[in-house]
């Protein structure tokens, strides 16, 4: 049997997902999927929980439960949430992950993010994607995600129509219960799903932008979704 090809969803934090939820249920039967934090979200709860570790306990958990949803692997690299830093050495772990997988594509951060965590693991992810020796060979395809009122400037490449897995989608946001209070991402990432599937007549879609546009005779993984996803 085929080993499958790999897929990377890379966020800063725990919950970081929720923006490509979709499109990884979409695609959990296809390719292997991983899920790489940057950090473990330590100041979600505030600075008592990052310094007694509570909090990073807490979303390890809520991230695997998350994961398992979709059959990914979680990988955790060590930053601190709110001190992360794209430093060499965290730099390297990424690097060697990524050399590790061999990711078909990587999924992370629009670079132009309100959040410095945010930005700061988008910069990593690009260089270990380049150091990896993926940029170059053109083998890993890099997207970007957009965050709620987060995303400036996002230009969206892709739309993906998740209609027939929204409810799930929402479902594994509710596996965030620390971060999701009154249901509050939910409703977040439904708007946002509603007005990018207004954009392609769906009911739900998620829009992704490209580091660069398609090589001429090569799929991507959106080209290669069921007709239930739709590139522009």
């Amino acid at each position: 049997m085929m080993k499958k090809e790999t897929i990377v969803f890379a966020g800063a934090h725990p919950d970081d997902l929720v923006g490509s939820a979709g499109l990884a249920f979409l695609l959990k039967d296809r390719f292997e999927l991983h899920v790489m934090d940057f950090t473990k979200g330590e100041l979600g709860l505030g600075m008592p929980g990052l310094k007694d570790g509570s909090t990073a306990a807490r979303r390890v958990i809520e991230e695997q439960n998350a994961c398992a949803m979709i059959g990914a692997e979680p990988h955790f690299m060590g930053e601190v949430d709110g001190f992360a830093y794209a430093n060499k050495e965290v730099t390297a772990r990424i690097t060697d992950l990524f050399r590790e997988l061999q990711p078909r594509a990587v999924i992370t951060h629009w670079p132009l993010d309100r959040h410095l965590d945010h930005t700061m693991c988008t910069a990593s992810v690009l260089k270990a994607v380049s150091m990896a020796g993926l940029m170059s060979t053109g083998k890993t395809e890099v997207y970007f995600f957009e965050e709620t009122c987060q995303s400036m400037n996002f230009q969206p490449r892709f739309y993906v129509d998740i209609s027939s897995v929204w409810e799930k989608k929402a479902e594994l946001i509710r596996k965030y219960v620390c971060q999701n209070v009154d249901d509050q991402i939910v409703r977040n990432k439904k708007a946002d799903a509603v007005f990018r599937g207004s954009q392609i007549i769906a009911e739900y879609a998620e829009a992704y932008a490209a580091l660069r546009g398609e090589l001429p005779g090569k799929k991507t993984i959106f080209s290669e979704l069921p007709q239930s996803a739709t590139a522009w």
